[in-house]
């Protein structure tokens, strides 16, 4: 029997008090529209809001508080130790929730976000909601507008992203909250399969929507999905004991041949945002094969 069916049967009600935690490092130029966001929650339980600052130099942190009083119970305490996994984990750790929800400081969620997070953990101790990529992206760069997935990632499990998760205390200090030495983008993929493993099932909330930020700027697209290749292959040489398959050799050789044949887009603005996209993708794999000594394209 999962946790969430044990749950049921001993007849579970919904949290008590949820903690809403935002990891801030130099986000001066958006966190208002999020902080916002969060103050216009339709919500009508219990919450707390978390600003985890992790060492922003911007002032990041002067406009956090900025909104002491319009949002409810809102703190703001000091991250920084490095990296958004340990600012989600110190935030945890000072809040006072029974269950944790995490956002981030570039996107914006919906009105309704938060209501539909506490619904879903009425029955469940791992919620992902849905990420709308349309708003914050005028020029329609993505062949799709929704960035979330219930389906398994690479494979293997789903994954929850961090930009748009909750889970119940009881799961979140299961698997020891975020592992702080796991390489940016590999963080959301380790915390959701071992949370999985640990017997807590992922449940997609589709109603609970987040407006996700994508990179604006060819150059910093190029080293996020380079970081996130080569995560990937970090990802699968932490998991694969536990049954996470080998990356399929035809479908690489396939992406890879896919990059040739469609280098005519590259004459196009939006074009040359995909390309890059997928190259760099493929590119951190390669990279991560030669790292970590294990083939993974």
């Amino acid at each position: 029997m999962s946790a969430t069916e044990r749950d049921r049967v001993e007849g579970r009600t919904g949290p008590e008090l949820i903690s809403v935690i935002v990891p801030v490092h130099d986000a001066a130029a958006t966190l208002d529209d999020q902080l916002g966001a969060l103050a216009a929650q339709t919500y009508e339980g219990a919450w707390e809001l978390v600003v985890a600052d992790n060492g922003s130099t911007d002032g990041s942190r002067e406009v956090a508080e900025r909104w002491r009083g319009r949002i409810p119970q809102l703190r703001v305490v000091d991250a920084s130790r490095p990296g958004p996994s340990a600012a989600r984990n110190v935030g945890a750790a000072t809040a006072r929730g029974d269950a944790l929800a995490f956002c981030d400081a570039d996107d914006v969620v919906g009105p309704r976000w938060l209501e539909s997070i506490a619904r879903a953990l009425q029955e469940h101790d791992f919620v992902m909601g849905e990420l709308d990529l349309a708003p914050l992206d005028p020029f329609g760069r993505q062949s799709s507008t929704k960035g979330a997935s219930p389906e398994p990632w690479l494979g293997f499990k789903p994954v929850a992203a961090t930009a748009n998760m909750a889970v119940t205390r009881a799961a979140f200090d299961a698997v020891g909250g975020f592992d702080e030495a796991a390489m940016a983008g590999a963080d959301d993929k380790g915390f959701s399969f071992a949370v999985q493993l640990a017997g807590y099932p992922l449940h997609f909330e589709p109603e609970a929507v987040v407006a996700y930020r994508l990179r604006q700027g060819l150059r910093e697209l190029w080293r996020q999905r380079v970081t996130w290749g080569v995560s990937d292959v970090a990802t699968y040489t932490r998991f694969r004991r536990h049954g996470m398959p080998r990356s399929s050799a035809r479908e690489a050789l396939r992406a890879y041949a896919g990059l040739v044949t469609r280098l005519r887009i590259l004459r196009f603005p939006n074009g040359r945002w995909r390309w890059v996209r997928d190259a760099a993708q493929r590119w951190g794999r390669l990279r991560g094969s030669i790292r970590y000594r294990v083939l993974y394209l």
